[in-house]
């Protein structure tokens, strides 16, 4: 029988509070973690499901451990060398050219579940590329659960406690079970309908990114591998030092990549992140 980890509002409960920070090779690219459809986290899935996630996850796992500040404004400058390669772009698919808009914004859809380490790894560069079109508030870290897919615990960013605002952006985060598999948050019903066209094999994390110009998805470049054995704290100090590890040039080569196609998207906006000589370029090869 699993046992369950400390409630998420306890665990924040007693958060400390991070000193603030200023705001390539990736590994062989993974395959992502596949526990069947989602369909029972939508707003008319069958509870049956619940048991049989349930089933698929260890029964060790992390909860959120301590508050992440606000990223700064000075993220909003855009990365100004070159790290984006061929397999983080080849990372990004157009996969349909019906627009996805909200509010004239366009749609970041991300979908993960906190036990998952693929999740877990691909929030690092997803969290890095947004913060350049708008502000993270009330982040917190989390690792994901042990064993998972045959990973150690990934650290990471906890998303469901924070807000993210953006002038250009239409941010949608959906973390459908927590670090022990159990249901976390339900989708919308728009957003079960693109997972059911685009996800049909049910696997997580999935980014989908929509604009005038079409639908793109954006899977993980790089293996959690990368990230075992380290803490939340020296790896976030490390991306946000811009140190040359492994792990921090794979964050940042798949960060840059899906910086390009959202600048795409936003039709260049913001100016200080798209006109870049490197993000244009790297914008231009996003198809």
């Amino acid at each position: 029988m699993a046992t369950r980890a400390p409630s998420i509002q306890n665990a924040l409960g007693s958060a400390r509070e991070l000193p603030a920070l200023p705001t390539a090779g990736p590994t062989k690219r993974p395959r992502r973690t596949k526990h069947g459809r989602w369909a029972w986290m939508g707003v008319a899935g069958p509870a049956i499901g619940i048991g049989v996630l349930i089933a698929l996850v260890l029964t060790r796992g992390g909860a959120a451990e301590h508050l992440v500040p606000a990223l700064s404004e000075a993220s909003l400058a855009g990365p100004t060398q070159g790290r984006a390669d061929a397999t983080s772009l080849q990372s990004i698919h157009r996969v349909s050219s019906t627009p996805l808009l909200d509010g004239g914004k366009p749609v970041v859809f991300f979908m993960g579940g906190q036990f998952c380490p693929f999740c877990a790894a691909d929030r690092w560069s997803f969290v890095k590329a947004t913060s350049r079109f708008g502000v993270w508030t009330g982040l917190h870290s989390l690792h994901s659960k042990p064993g998972t897919d045959g990973f150690g615990g990934i650290p990471t960013y906890d998303l469901t406690q924070a807000t993210y605002k953006s002038d250009v952006l239409a941010l949608q985060v959906r973390e459908v079970a927590d670090v022990n598999g159990n249901p976390l948050q339900s989708l919308t019903t728009g957003q079960q309908q693109l997972v059911n066209q685009f996800d049909p094999g049910g696997a997580i994390p999935f980014t989908l990114v929509g604009g005038f110009t079409g639908r793109y998805k954006a899977d993980l470049a790089y293996s959690p591998a990368i990230l075992e054995g380290q803490d939340f704290d020296s790896l976030r100090a490390a991306v946000d030092g811009d140190q040359a590890t492994p792990a921090v040039q794979a964050i940042n080569a798949s960060a840059d990549a899906f910086t390009a196609l959202l600048c795409k998207l936003s039709g260049g906006l913001p100016a200080a992140v798209c006109a870049t000589p490197y993000i244009q370029s790297l914008t231009a090869q996003v198809r």
